[in-house]
């Protein structure tokens, strides 16, 4: 499947079946000369295949990245792991940064399967795009759109492994600044979603619905932000005073993470449950009222009743 399809029918798959003969026919003698109006739109359809024929071509590679992808990142998880030990155990002296390396070759991946996704993109809005229309701005959205948590999890890897091997002087509150910038992003996004939603065209239910996901998107940042911020906050502590905070309470977020998680799967493995039973017996109760009765009634009239067969046990 492709990763970009257009919501609206475009002109340029008539304009292609329109001119389909024509482009593809210029080599031969019979094609007609083309007028004066047709050749603009002879050249745009032409423009159109060609970005579409480049689009399906990045859209191909992305998909072989990404069916060979999970195995390298198993490798390359494993790697890393692997490092990690060996260097907090001194079996080996390496650097940080080559410690690291694994997970840069990670990140170095995720780098070429976000640039294919983007060129894949940016070959759709050049293809929707009406004659003349500059797509720069919509493509740099897009850029900054595909590329900025990349551009976070590298430089926090740089900053971290350059303080481990004491290349920067810097604190560690400062070193783990890119975590702080999506927290920050999406304060900026929840608190301009009210304005958003107020410029809506709509009834007032649709609007208490709009209004009721907000207050629920805000409830679920700010108990998360909490959480993650907590955790970098001990951790940064911890790194900068390793005899004022104990390990145990640095994780205490993480425990609270797998508390509400094993909380969630066993509420809905309860749900689960209970509505599997409700559903076996409701399809039970359909089946026994939809099936005919395998008894024959005999009418009143052909019954024998007790008496009479007492009467005849006696002749």
């Amino acid at each position: 499947g492709t990763l970009f399809e257009s919501s609206e029918p475009s002109d340029s798959d008539d304009e292609d079946e329109d001119d389909e003969a024509g482009v593809d026919g210029c080599a031969t003698d019979a094609t007609p000369l083309l007028s004066g109006q047709s050749a603009p739109r002879q050249r745009r359809a032409s423009r159109r295949r060609r970005l579409r024929n480049a689009r399906k071509c990045a859209e191909a590679q992305v998909a072989k990245v990404a069916t060979a992808a999970p195995a390298m990142y198993l490798l390359l998880v494993v790697a890393f792991q692997v490092a990690l030990v060996l260097r907090l155990d001194n079996h080996v002296t390496w650097p940080a940064l080559l410690v690291a390396t694994p997970w840069l070759v990670l990140e170095a991946i995720h780098f070429v399967q976000l640039t294919l996704q983007l060129t894949a993109g940016a070959l759709y809005i050049r293809e929707q795009a009406a004659h003349g229309e500059h797509t720069f701005k919509r493509i740099l959205v897009l850029a900054g759109n595909t590329f900025w948590w990349l551009a976070i999890r590298v430089s926090l890897v740089f900053l971290v492994t350059a303080k481990l091997d004491e290349r920067i002087v810097w604190s560690w509150p400062f070193v783990f600044a890119p975590t702080y910038l999506p927290c920050v992003w999406w304060a900026i996004a929840l608190c301009l979603l009210p304005q958003q939603l107020r410029s809506m065209n709509g009834d007032s239910e649709m609007r208490q619905n709009a209004a009721m996901i907000v207050r629920t998107c805000i409830f679920a940042f700010s108990v998360v932000a909490s959480i993650v911020y907590s955790f970098v906050a001990l951790l940064a502590w911890r790194l900068s005073q390793p005899w004022a905070v104990r390990l145990a309470l640095v994780f205490i977020p993480v425990f609270v993470v797998l508390v509400l998680a094993c909380c969630c799967c066993s509420c809905f493995s309860l749900c689960m449950a209970c509505g599997i039973d409700a559903t076996v017996e409701i399809m039970a109760e359909r089946e026994h009222q939809a099936a005919p009765s395998s008894t024959n009634v005999v009418p009143p009239a052909r019954r024998i009743d007790r008496s009479y067969a007492s009467l005849e046990s006696t002749n």
